[in-house]
């Protein structure tokens, strides 16, 4: 199992530990979305984290800046 890219997202008080694999991406490739869900699935999730992600950074962004 390759590791491509391992965080941690902290939105709130909910810390998400998101990790992609290369194997994941493989088997998406080999078997389409449809026989292989998780893979999908996997992905999905992390999308949304890197969403809220931005939103976070946006909004702290917007916090900091000067009156």
């Amino acid at each position: 199992m390759d590791i491509i890219r391992q965080q941690t997202t902290t939105i709130g008080y909910k810390r998400i530990q998101t990790t992609a694999y290369r194997v994941m991406n493989r088997l998406q490739c080999n078997f389409g979305s449809s026989s292989f869900p998780l893979a999908k699935t996997k992905n999905k999730i992390s999308n949304q984290n890197t969403r809220n992600h931005e939103h976070a950074k946006k909004q702290s962004t917007i916090d900091r800046s000067p009156r």
